[in-house]
């Protein structure tokens, strides 16, 4: 009998186990220090996400900040664990690691890779997957160097990215981003993909408001049907993005938007193209930041993220 007191007293305070997830391509600075033999470094993040703490340790190269070897690579980059885990909780937790390394993405503009994980049970339990995508360290929209920018921007965003995320489809959205900048693209293919992502973000917008599609257009009206009148491609840009207060003159978008679809070229100059494209990329990155609620500095990826501008 005394025996299995003691059994039910061990389990009773025998913690949950750990939850570790294996990340690739995950450019970003830690913040604080892990002691590794004689040296303390600067390799972890503590994201305090829900009511849990969700430890990224990154790797020694990442801590280094020498990409040379590893930009355009799929790259072993960090850790991430979670302590006192239910087995139970497993598919939230999976999801939940997925959701912040879209964010991760996002703020590194590197493809951010959640592919596998070790959960310790009576049967041990873990998974792995196959995964694609190339660590890139160009034109991040936080300052990925600054752990403590970081931290903010992801415990900023996280919640509302969670509840936007399928509504308004933010993972195809920052997906479309990866794909025009971490591939060797001519400029009217890059434009292409910027107008796609533009039309991804209008198209989703309409949707939460509950505007009707019908026989291929948004109609305007309380019971619309086929013969109602259309919203057009600027008219809902505009509503977009005047809900979170950004007034743009979309003109130019709308041209070359028109030109690129129906003929595959546009008849701007290289520079000027290329300027759209930077500018719509700028807007996009600004309409995201401001739709998940993020307020601080971020990079203007114009000015090659050199520019630091603040919301």
């Amino acid at each position: 009998m005394l025996g299995l007191y003691l059994i039910t007293f061990i389990k009773f305070f025998d913690p949950m186990p750990e939850f570790k997830a294996y990340i690739a391509n995950c450019t970003v600075a830690g913040m604080e220090f892990t002691k590794h033999e004689n040296s303390w470094i600067r390799d972890t993040i503590n994201f305090e996400i829900g009511n849990r703490t969700f430890s990224l340790k990154q790797n020694s190269t990442m801590i280094k900040g020498n990409f040379k070897e590893t930009n355009g690579l799929f790259f072993d980059s960090s850790e991430l664990s979670i302590q006192n885990v239910k087995e139970d909780e497993l598919p939230e937790i999976e999801s939940d690691v997925h959701r912040l390394c879209w964010l991760l993405s996002f703020a590194t503009l590197s493809n951010v890779t959640f592919y596998g994980y070790d959960f310790p049970t009576n049967q041990n339990t873990g998974r792995r997957w196959a995964s694609s995508g190339k660590l890139e360290f160009f034109r991040p929209t936080i300052d990925i160097r600054d752990g403590v920018a970081v931290k903010s921007f992801i415990e900023q965003t996280f919640t509302n990215y969670k509840a936007l995320e399928n509504s308004r489809k933010l993972n195809v959205a920052i997906h479309y981003m990866l794909l025009i900048e971490n591939n060797n693209l001519p400029t009217e293919a890059k434009l292409a993909l910027i107008f796609v992502l533009l039309e991804s973000l209008k198209s989703s917008f309409a949707y939460s408001k509950n505007i009707s599609y019908i026989k291929g257009f948004f109609r305007k009206g309380n019971n619309p049907n086929k013969n109602s009148d259309t919203y057009g491609f600027m008219e809902l840009l505009e509503m977009m993005f005047n809900e979170v207060g950004i007034t743009k003159d979309l003109s130019q978008v709308k041209d070359t938007r028109n030109e690129i679809i129906h003929s595959g070229l546009t008849q701007l100059s290289h520079d000027s193209a290329i300027k759209l494209h930077d500018d719509i990329h700028d807007l996009c990155r600004e309409y995201l930041l401001k739709l998940l609620g993020y307020r601080g500095e971020y990079l203007l990826y114009s000015s090659g993220s050199n520019t630091v501008v603040t919301i």
